[in-house]
């Protein structure tokens, strides 16, 4: 049954990153679509869409990372070790 809930909250966790993705791809649309027209190819970006641009990286980027955890096996996955109760021998 844990893994259920588990499944359900993955689904749910890459739902929100997609959720999220769209979000940010819609601002940087909006931002880049206000750009006034210049010719030629070259401009200078704003620190604002530039920011946008990271927030849409940044989600794409979290987005594909919940994806192939989703799509990896547990048994394929490595054991999460804590070692926040144990002492390091540091020689």
């Amino acid at each position: 049954m844990e893994t259920k809930g588990r499944e359900r909250g993955g689904a749910a966790e890459v739902a929100a990153a997609r959720k999220n993705l769209d979000d940010a791809r819609n601002d940087l649309d909006a931002a880049v679509a206000a750009l006034p027209d210049i010719d030629g190819d070259e401009a200078m970006a704003s620190p604002v869409l530039v920011a946008l641009l990271v927030r849409a990286v940044k989600a794409k980027k979290h987005l594909k990372g919940l994806e192939v955890l989703a799509l990896t096996p547990a048994s394929a996955r490595l054991p999460v070790v804590s070692f926040k109760d144990h002492e390091i021998d540091r020689g």
